[in-house]
């Protein structure tokens, strides 16, 4: 089908904001934007949702295929809809309201409570492709030996002998119920690593090839198709055959006492237009099924997803560099308020201190620490590699501190969530959403937790005090001290200090 195009003018004083959360770094577009991202090509990670919202009350949904800015215009391609820009009020809130009323699918449901009281473990960075019994008990053993609040394990990568396989590697896991047990006695809820991948020429590829449960191209061969870990088939889980396959192989893993599963892939690049499957073609359509499929759990996680905003589903950001920089910790909190605007409100950052971090890097400790501090108020917080090994006794419990901090709002964090399951307010929040017309427009490194935290995470190396424009109204500073808003102020910021602030007017 023809490619066509559609523009928008962009105002004065106009501000843009939505699409994919990756992308949050570059936000908010303007009419001084320069800006391209081609859905179709772009190996993005994270979550999507078509959809911008400006601060002027206006927004729109548009196909995942292109989008542009430039001249001052937003141009966005299209095949089978054009694009409706409509207006309901005149604020970012107002225009995040009026898409949530037509474009999101909210169904009320949320992850577990345990997942926002408590810190989430994942053994990824810890044990990595070596995943085994030994080493995952240990992991879990140390956990609950150094006091760290906790509530889901995650076991990762490689647990099964191949991809397609769904069951645990004889030699490496010689008793995984005692295992599974084990870990439920330690007090850990249990979720397993899941691709919707099936590895070429095993014994799972030729039976769903020959039941035709496999994608297929756009020449009837099964797509083999290039991800991060190889050369891959994909399941077909638009296909209700291939759908029930997968039920039953993740129904014997909950037989064992598994409790739900962290989905990883469902990229949309991953798909094609054009592709042979048994339910509509779309790439969307094909991602979707995978979100659908996993969507049933109890306990699920989903690093990927696209137009699926208003689902009560745990979303994790992808894996972040160990640094300040952009990919790093530069881009979490431009991340997570993003996914929150997107309607992916239950949502955890990348693990503490950026999931690719490997044994052979050289740690940084004040990254660690303000990474920590930077996911401490945020919905959920993951940690990997745990601090007591990688940091020196000080920092490692600054860590442990900030980890504590999640636990002692765990309890108002919830009561968020079940306001948002509800009323689809987010739970995190731009400063420009929640204080309009008060310079916050380009403010996407500090958010409000519900409505009553004020939050600077510090994300730069070396930023030991931090100008801080405080919104109307009195705010009392962690040390007690007052200070009235509408005003900028100068606040120490050492190692020790997450900076955040108590709404007391």
């Amino acid at each position: 089908m023809k490619m066509k195009k559609f523009e928008i003018e962009i105002l004065e004083n106009e501000f843009w904001y939505g699409g994919v959360v990756t992308q949050g770094y570059q936000m908010p577009f303007d009419k001084d934007s320069e800006y391209s991202f081609d859905f179709i090509k772009n190996t993005y990670e994270d979550q999507t949702n078509t959809i911008l919202l400006s601060n002027k009350g206006r927004y729109f949904k548009f196909e995942p295929i292109l989008l542009e800015i430039y001249n001052g215009k937003i141009f966005v391609a299209y095949c089978d809809r054009i694009p409706e820009v409509k207006i309901n009020g005149n604020t970012l809130k107002d225009a995040y309201y009026g898409a949530y009323n037509d474009y999101f699918y909210q169904d009320e449901k949320h992850p577990p409570k345990d997942c926002f009281l408590y810190p989430q473990f994942n053994d990824w960075m810890e044990i990595g492709y070596n995943q085994n019994q030994r080493d995952i008990l240990s992991y879990a053993n140390e956990i609950v030996n150094n006091k760290y609040p906790y509530s889901v394990i995650m076991i990762d990568d490689k647990w099964m002998d191949y991809y397609g396989n769904f069951s645990f590697n004889k030699e490496r896991f010689p008793e995984p119920q005692k295992m599974i047990d084990e870990l439920h006695g330690l007090g850990f809820k249990v979720m397993l690593w899941e691709t919707p991948f099936i590895s070429p020429d095993s014994p799972e590829f030729r039976m769903l090839n020959e039941q035709c449960l496999l994608i297929k191209n756009s020449s009837g061969i099964v797509a083999i198709r290039k991800w991060w870990n190889g050369y891959s088939a994909i399941l077909d889980l638009t296909n209700p055959n291939a759908v029930k396959w997968l039920n039953e192989k993740n129904d014997k893993l909950l037989n064992m006492g598994i409790d739900g599963f962290k989905f990883d892939a469902g990229d949309l690049f991953y798909y094609k237009d054009d592709d042979i499957v048994y339910g509509k073609p779309k790439a969307e359509n094909q991602a979707k099924s995978y979100f659908q499929f996993g969507y049933k759990y109890k306990y699920n996680e989903f690093r990927a997803g696209i137009n699926v905003g208003g689902k009560g589903a745990m979303f994790r950001q992808c894996d972040k560099t160990h640094s300040f920089e952009k990919g790093g910790l530069h881009d979490v909190v431009y991340g997570c308020l993003i996914q929150n605007l997107m309607g992916f409100w239950y949502c955890a950052p990348d693990m503490v201190g950026g999931g690719s971090i490997g044994t052979d890097k050289i740690i940084d400790e004040e990254l660690v620490v303000r990474y920590a501090q930077a996911s401490a108020l945020m919905p959920m917080m993951q940690f990997s590699r745990l601090p007591h090994r990688m940091l020196s006794k000080k920092a490692s419990e600054l860590c442990l501190n900030y980890a504590n901090l999640h636990t002692k709002y765990g309890e108002y964090i919830f009561e968020q969530v079940e306001k948002c399951s509800k009323s689809g307010e987010p739970i995190i929040k731009l400063l420009e959403y929640e204080y309009p017309n008060q310079g916050y427009e380009k403010e996407l490194n500090a958010f409000i937790l519900g409505n009553k935290f004020l939050v600077f995470p510090i994300i730069k190396k070396g930023q030991f005090e931090k100008e801080i424009k405080l919104p109307n109204g009195k705010w009392k500073y962690i040390d007690g001290t007052i200070y009235d808003g509408g005003k900028k102020h100068i606040i120490p910021t050492p190692i020790e200090i997450l900076p955040y602030f108590e709404k007391i007017d």
